[in-house]
């Protein structure tokens, strides 16, 4: 589907004090290994979008209890479906879909899979080819990906699986061997996104794993935690903070100085680009800055991508973005997309292969640019639109339900 509500962004200021939304990466793990380990366990602290929605109607369709509340959701295992015929739609969810692709499996349940957008298209040769090694059946049309059945369960402990991909492959097997016994997971090439498998690690013991090396799982002897409470979005974080210093002055509470999160390191990308950011405490504040070009390895920070070309627009210098073709590969193909949009309103724009190069502080221009039917380049546009000349008309903007629903609404309370 093709969202087409169209918002026109006037050039302006992002000030004041505000809160993002729940971490999105924690709560989709969360959420799992709740409804696969917990008797009855309360996760609070979640902001509930699209894809969140996703993996909670995922878990119910495998017979977990959950009962949303406005912020929070409770969840038992005590009816999860064992051998069972079950019918998954992952929507438009990445990590819905890949996350539960293997427990699905571990749980012997024959299972098809179906989902929206671009989903279909995107990658899952490497569970594939683990599938082949373990005498799981699947089947897919032609061409796509979805919708997939895969029928049969895992037939040896030790999983060898391709990480150059994405992370998210490693993290659905990790979810699927907290549930019995020990699994090795053997990753045959180099890691793509590892603090995101960093954070499945880290939940995991949280509720009762054991995990050792990379990645050596215990399943869970029974998970003790009543409740859990979903951090701040580093990821999301990153599209405020960008606007305090284009034209602004924000300051963003509740976050997590020492989270596992890989987005995190959104603080250091700004003081390397020179801007005025400033950590205290759970609080960082970023304020106009006259920033300068830089390199970034986007290996492990793919989401931070579509934003930090949009803030190296305004970047004296150049800015050489490299390692990120998975990108291709997401909601929209977020390379092509932020070379198309920020075009359009004026930048000095290349593409490579694996990334963009930006020769910023060039004056831009207002226009009428495509969302993509993608939340980041709809969030990354209208943080564009603060440092331009004139108008900004983005059209897609109900994209942001995906992941910030309130997106707009936060941000307007920004602009005053």
């Amino acid at each position: 589907m093709k969202f087409m509500d169209k918002r026109v962004i006037s050039p302006g200021t992002l000030t004041g004090r505000t809160t993002v939304p729940s971490s999105k990466s924690v709560a989709h793990r969360a959420i799992i290994l709740g409804g696969l380990l917990c008797d009855n366990i309360l996760i609070k602290d979640i902001d509930f979008s699209e894809d969140i929605y996703a993996t909670l109607d995922a878990l119910k369709t495998l017979g977990v209890m959950c009962e949303t509340e406005e912020h929070s959701v409770k969840l038992s295992k005590e009816k999860l479906i064992t051998n069972g015929e079950i019918e998954i739609n992952a929507r438009e969810s990445g990590s819905t879909l890949r996350f539960l692709i293997p427990v699905a499996a571990a749980l012997n349940n024959k299972t098809v899979f179906s989902g929206g957008g671009r989903l279909p298209e995107r990658p899952l040769d490497a569970y594939f080819e683990l599938f082949d090694k373990q005498g799981i059946k699947y089947s897919c049309p032609d061409g796509k990906y979805l919708p997939l059945t895969i029928e049969g369960g895992f037939t040896s402990d030790v999983f060898e699986i391709r990480g150059d991909t994405s992370s998210q492959f490693i993290t659905g097997l990790m979810l699927a061997s907290a549930t019995s016994g020990e699994h090795e997971i053997k990753i045959t090439t180099d890691l793509q996104s590892k603090p995101y498998a960093e954070i499945t690690a880290d939940l995991m013991r949280k509720f009762g794993c054991d995990v050792s090396g990379e990645y050596k799982v215990t399943a869970s002897k029974g998970c003790n935690l009543t409740e859990y409470s979903v951090e701040k979005d580093w990821s999301q974080a990153a599209f405020f903070l960008a606007g305090g210093i284009i034209n602004g002055n924000v300051t963003l509470t509740d976050m997590n100085m020492d989270s596992k999160q890989g987005d995190k390191e959104i603080v250091d990308i700004i003081k390397r680009f020179g801007g005025d950011i400033t950590v205290n405490g759970t609080e960082i504040t970023a304020k106009k800055s006259k920033i300068k070009g830089i390199d970034i390895d986007a290996s492990d920070i793919p989401d931070l991508v579509p934003i930090m070309s949009a803030l190296a627009c305004f970047a004296e210098g150049t800015t050489r973005i490299y390692n990120a073709e998975r990108l291709r590969i997401k909601e929209s193909d977020r390379l092509s997309a932020m070379y198309e949009e920020l075009t359009k309103i004026g930048a000095d724009i290349k593409m490579t292969n694996d990334g963009l190069i930006i020769n910023g502080g060039k004056k831009l221009r207002g226009a009428s640019v495509y969302g993509h039917n993608d939340h980041r380049i709809v969030m990354s546009m209208a943080i564009a639109a603060i440092g331009t000349e004139g108008d900004v008309e983005i059209s897609d903007c109900n994209a942001v339900k995906k992941s910030w629903p309130g997106f707009f609404s936060d941000y307007q309370e920004l602009r005053g």
